[in-house]
Formats: structure tokens, C-alpha cells, sequence
């Protein structure tokens, strides 16, 4: 009887044993996985001051690229172009301008009409002489003029923004837009001169343009018809 009351305590002592020190082996592991994932997370993160400087390098390099930005900007206005009446055009006997036209110019047409190309970068001796209103060919796919749309669309804005632009170009552009949009869709068209130098525009051609009839007062920044 004694045998057999120490065997039972003894397995009973075996068995609380072992399950404290499988509880503490479980125990211990857990904390040794979680102590090396913090280490590896810190070990990732940057530092706090070290990500600040980061931060303020990167600040740095966009406030150099503004800067230099605004000065080629400024070195770009102060190098505009002299106007076509003050420009001195070069010899124009290779020009590509007189290519295919202004064979039948004279010299001192010749010489004004590479003044304004030279200026403008196009022919505008040859669209001053055009007149507003062209006849246009429909180059619209044959899909698209077989196309029928609703009554109840939406007034629209048409806005031009212009640079040291022909004033016949201008003139030619309202004027199409006027004569080639419906009345009742055309709302405004507003003019934005982005710091022209050529002095022209205040578009004293505006009286050839056609009567709108949707006309609004003018603004500061820009004209409206």
C-alpha cells in the first residue's frame, strides 16, 4: 500500500512538473519571437532625426528646381524677341519661307514678310492678307456628319490664350467661332493674353469681327465677346 501511494505521488509530481515546464518552454519561445520581431522592425524604421533630414533634403532639391525654373523663366522674358517693325530680317534669298510662295513679292515685301516670320515662327505677312471668313472643307469622317444630337445641350466658353499672337490670327479664330458655333450654344469667348510683348492686344480689329449675341463685359484678366 505504501509502494503504491509513493508510485502515485510520484507520477502526479511528474505530470505537474512537465506541464509547468512545457508552459515555461512555451512561454520563453514567445518571448524570444516577439523580442526579434521588435528588433527587426526598430532595425527597419529609419531613426527619427535621420528620416527629418531625409525630409528636408528632399524640401531642398524641389526649392532649387523652383528657383531655377523661375530664372529661366525671367532670362526667357528678358530675351523676347524685338518686335516685326524693329527686327532685322536676314538675307532671304535661302529662306524655306519663300519656298513655294512670294516669288512675286518685291524686295521690300520680301524683306517684311521674313520680318513677321522670323517673329511669329509662321507666315502671318500672308494671313494678314487672307480675309476672316474662308470657306473650310468638312474633313469630318463621313460617320461623324451622319450624327444627330439633342436640342438641350449645354452652353459653352471658348477661351484663346495667346503669346506675341498676329493680330489677324486672332481676329480669324473668334471669327470662325462665331460664325461656326450655334448662338444659343455659345456663351462666351474670352481672350487671355499671357504677357505678350508686341504691344497688339487690344485687338483694335475687333470691330470686323461679326456681331455675338451673347456678349459680356470685359474683365481684367482678358476680353470677353
Amino acid at each position: 500500500m505504501v509502494c503504491t501511494r509513493k508510485t502515485k505521488t510520484l507520477v502526479s509530481t511528474c505530470v505537474i512538473l512537465s506541464g509547468m515546464t512545457n508552459i515555461i518552454c512555451l512561454l520563453y519561445v514567445g518571448w524570444v519571437t516577439n523580442y526579434i520581431a521588435s528588433v527587426y522592425v526598430r532595425g527597419q524604421e529609419p531613426a527619427p532625426d535621420k528620416k527629418l533630414d531625409e525630409d528636408k533634403g528632399d524640401t531642398l532639391k524641389i526649392i532649387e528646381r523652383l528657383d531655377h525654373l523661375e530664372n529661366v523663366i525671367k532670362q526667357h522674358i528678358q530675351e523676347a524677341p524685338a518686335k516685326p517693325e524693329e527686327a532685322e530680317a536676314e538675307p532671304f534669298t535661302d529662306s524655306s519661307l519663300f519656298a513655294h510662295w512670294g516669288q512675286e513679292l518685291s524686295p521690300e515685301g520680301r524683306r517684311m514678310a521674313l520680318k513677321q516670320f522670323q517673329y511669329y515662327g509662321y507666315n502671318a505677312y500672308l494671313s494678314d492678307r487672307l480675309p476672316l471668313d474662308r470657306p473650310l472643307p468638312d474633313l469630318r469622317p463621313s460617320g461623324c456628319r451622319n450624327l444627330s444630337f439633342p436640342d438641350s445641350l449645354p452652353e459653352v466658353s471658348i477661351v484663346f490664350i495667346f503669346v506675341n499672337e498676329a493680330l489677324s490670327v486672332l481676329l480669324r479664330s473668334i471669327h470662325s467661332a462665331i460664325e461656326r458655333t450655334p448662338p444659343r450654344l455659345l456663351k462666351e469667348i474670352i481672350l487671355v493674353d499671357d504677357n505678350s510683348s508686341n504691344g497688339k492686344c487690344g485687338l483694335p480689329g475687333a470691330g470686323l469681327l461679326p456681331p455675338c449675341d451673347n456678349q459680356a463685359e470685359g474683365s481684367a484678366s482678358g476680353s470677353h465677346f
